[in-house]
């Protein structure tokens, strides 16, 4: 077993678990991630490459770091869970330190603390894998939206300057970058939902805000109390979007400015609405 791979693919099965609402898909998803990040690690937490009878080895390429990511970042919309952020956080900040080019941006193939090389390679081109630079790209991307975190979105401007003359030259070759960079280009729209994820309130504005196919939404959830904090922590953006009396509410913000909450399920449709495709007729 390959840990990029696994990755990848269990990226694919959440996101397809989440948008055919196909549980078995998701809980596949979970098992393979779960088996790589408690498996195909060092003492100290770095990410191992393959996993074979039994043994797991050769410390973790780009590639490993990146799609594990971004299976975490799939994890976690599909299930909401917020243990998957959390680690999608603590993985990205951990490819920083150990893959990112600091002179010119961009993030090298191997690890600074693999064994010397002549030449730490950046690869960029997207084929039937896509890049880790690409996929890496999208990651940072997304997580500026869900953590409104700053830092994100000045190493995503960075990487894409970093390949823009390769991507202008060939685009057809940087696919997945440039889908990145249209993420980054597209209107920010963040639905913070404030409540019990097991409410029926607070299920009842999930299903109007999943209604439609949103790729570029990023969804959070708050919960109540203590079960609330990783998400508080990880995005204070939302530290003070609470419950509306006793209700489960949500907001709808652009590029992080929210407006006056909502309960109406109905409303918050139109909300969106109104956001992904500009004002309609009110009923």
């Amino acid at each position: 077993m390959l840990a990029d791979w696994n990755g990848l693919r269990s990226a694919a099965l959440a996101h397809s678990g989440r948008v055919f609402s196909e549980q078995s898909w998701i809980d596949a998803a979970a098992r393979s991630v779960r088996f790589v990040d408690r498996d195909m690690r060092q003492k100290d937490g770095r990410l191992l490459h393959r996993f074979r009878d039994g043994d797991a080895a050769i410390p973790g390429f780009l590639d490993d770091e990146v799609f594990l990511t971004t299976a975490m970042l799939e994890l976690y919309h599909a299930t909401l869970d917020p243990a998957y952020l959390v680690r999608a956080v603590e993985l990205q900040r951990q490819t920083l330190e150990l893959f990112w080019d600091s002179e010119h941006g961009g993030f090298f193939f191997t690890a600074g603390d693999n064994e010397e090389l002549l030449v730490r390679q950046k690869e960029i081109y997207d084929g039937a894998m896509p890049s880790g630079n690409s996929m890496a790209a999208d990651n940072l991307v997304r997580l500026t939206r869900l953590t409104g975190n700053s830092e994100f979105a000045e190493r995503a401007d960075q990487l894409f300057k970093a390949f823009s003359s390769q991507a202008n030259s060939m685009p057809s070759a940087h696919s997945q970058l440039v889908s990145a960079y249209q993420r980054a280009l597209s209107a920010s729209l963040e639905v913070v939902i404030a409540g019990n994820p097991e409410a029926e309130d607070t299920r009842a504005l999930l299903a109007a805000a999943r209604a439609e196919y949103r790729p570029h939404m990023a969804l959070l959830v708050i919960a109540p109390g203590e079960a609330g904090d990783p998400i508080r922590s990880l995005a204070p953006f939302a530290e003070g979007y609470l419950p509306v009396e006793g209700r489960a509410a949500a907001y709808v913000c652009r590029n992080f400015s929210c407006q006056l909450p909502t309960t109406d399920p109905s409303e918050l449709a139109r909300l969106l609405a109104e956001a992904t495709n500009g004002p309609t007729e009110s009923r």
